[in-house]
């Protein structure tokens, strides 16, 4: 079986972005990556339309068809590898509602087969075990869709929006390599139970680097001594709160980072939680 695997964007395409900071063509190409680790254990076998930072149109550059040359080079690629199917990777963004989240998978409206995927992967999606990361999931249901590259690739294929990057617990489990490796695990659960497969053997755990979440209420005590680990440290701060963007520059300045989103008080997560990078 060969599955193709389509991080989406690259090169001058950015995509969507999360406080101006992290780029989704950057975590789609990492989830690519783990998507397709996850799927050789499955034994597939993997093409991927990109593996370096680049686009795929004939130039690097703005130009009028530019993002139309891009989408069609692709369908060209898994046509080109007889590609059994597909899955296209993306983050979602919804600044002017933050409180969106969640993965999504969107197959094309006129196939069948792509809805039967699509639904057995949004299954295994829908249940993931977040409890590790402090967050717990956000389901939806699969949703048909018209897209260029679900419309115009042979054979069934999914498009996934991996979850919203304008959301601060999605963007904080995005940028997890142990988040990217469970859920690329999830997809995988997806089409083997799709395709009658036997189970993939799970991604063995991480140990990495930490990062930090400050939810709204910037307690100073609960996260400056964090400044002093050795470990490269994430901070997610709330943009609405008057201290982050002094809080921000301390933290860089400390040699970690610091993202500023608009963080909404859903109660959701917990004041400096931390996760695996």
């Amino acid at each position: 079986m060969t599955i193709a695997v389509d991080p989406g964007h690259g090169g001058i395409d950015d995509g969507t972005r999360a406080g101006g900071r992290h780029l989704e063509k950057d975590v789609n190409l990492q989830l690519g990556f783990a998507l397709r680790d996850a799927l050789e254990r499955l034994g597939a076998q993997v093409i991927m339309t990109r593996e370096t930072d680049t686009s795929l149109s004939k130039q690097d550059k703005v130009y009028p068809g530019r993002h139309r040359e891009d989408l069609a080079h692709r369908v060209e690629i898994i046509h080109e590898n007889d590609a059994d199917l597909f899955i296209s990777v993306h983050c979602n963004a919804c600044p002017e509602y933050p409180g969106a989240r969640g993965a999504i998978v969107y197959y094309a409206k006129v196939s069948p087969i792509s809805k039967q995927m699509a639904e057995s992967v949004q299954d295994r999606l829908n249940n993931m075990n977040l409890s590790s990361f402090d967050a717990t999931v956000r389901p939806h249901a699969a949703v048909g869709a018209d897209y260029f590259v679900l419309r115009n690739t042979r054979g069934p294929g999914i498009l996934l929006e991996a979850g919203y990057l304008s959301n601060w617990i999605d963007l904080r489990l995005l940028l997890s390599k142990q988040f990217q490796k469970s859920l690329a695990h999830s997809v995988s659960m997806g089409i083997a139970d799709w395709r009658r497969l036997p189970a993939p053997e799970p991604e063995p755990q991480l140990e990495g680097s930490l990062a930090v979440l400050v939810k709204p209420n910037l307690t100073l005590a609960t996260w400056t001594d964090w400044l002093l680990s050795e470990l490269p440290l994430t901070f997610v701060l709330d943009a609405g709160d008057h201290r982050a963007m002094g809080a921000a520059e301390k933290i860089r300045a400390s040699g970690h980072d610091a993202i500023l989103l608009q963080i909404d008080n859903s109660g959701e997560g917990t004041l400096g939680a931390l996760y695996y990078q």
